[in-house]
């Protein structure tokens, strides 16, 4: 994100534009909030339905008013709803860091009248009182905030232990995929569906790394114009 565009954005508009860019932008920023957390229980759903199918003999199953009586197709689609839904959940959380930060400098700037390029280092991952209390709750964004921040040695290293489980959960959807991938390969391969669920779930998930990686170097790019 450049945020040397966003501070000349606010420095050349009135603050009539900036309020309503700023109510747009928080409209948008409860809206990706709710798409993270429908997300998410989409892929805890089928997580479950994953392992029911692997350690129990259904035969079938209702969906409210939908009888699935083909567990085998549901056990072929499900690596390449997981791999959706996993790139769909990385594309949403990127968006909502940039407009997180675009609102809470749109609010520096609207209610303290004060905005220094400074500030955008010390917003990124940090809210003051204001900011706090006005932002859209978000359980992400206030979990961080056990992580970040100045705080005494005891306590950083303590926090820094409890972290560490919570960073190995990136790398567990990736596994899951793996698992989900290879029972596709021994048990669903014999069709063209499975076939085409195997190798369309290779790809989005390589589009995926590719996205993050590109997003990553675009940060860091921007990062560098902007010292």
């Amino acid at each position: 994100m450049n945020y040397q565009r966003l501070l000349n954005f606010i420095v050349e508009n009135q603050n009539a534009n900036l309020m309503d860019f700023y109510d747009k932008s928080y409209n948008k920023l409860q809206e990706l909030n709710k798409r993270i957390d429908r997300t998410t229980v989409s892929l805890l759903v089928i997580v479950l339905v994953y392992f029911l199918l692997a350690t129990s003999s259904v035969e079938s199953f209702s969906i409210g008013p939908f009888n699935i009586k083909d567990i085998n197709l549901v056990a072929q689609l499900l690596p390449i709803l997981f791999a959706y839904l996993l790139f769909d959940l990385l594309t949403s959380s990127i968006h909502k860091t940039e407009v997180l930060i675009t609102v809470k400098m749109l609010f520096l700037s609207i209610y303290l009248q004060e905005v220094e390029p400074s500030d955008f280092e010390e917003i990124k991952n940090k809210h003051n009182f204001f900011t706090r209390v006005l932002l859209p709750f978000s359980f992400t964004t206030d979990l961080s905030r056990l992580f970040v921040g100045k705080t005494q040695v005891g306590l950083g290293c303590f926090g820094l232990l409890l972290s560490l489980p919570l960073l190995s959960l990136y790398l567990l959807p990736f596994v899951l995929e793996f698992f989900m991938l290879r029972d596709l390969y021994f048990n669903g391969f014999d069709n063209i569906i499975g076939k085409i669920s195997f190798y369309m779930t290779i790809y989005i998930n390589l589009v995926l790394i590719f996205y993050y990686i590109k997003v990553t170097l675009t940060n860091l790019k921007d990062l560098k114009e902007q010292e």
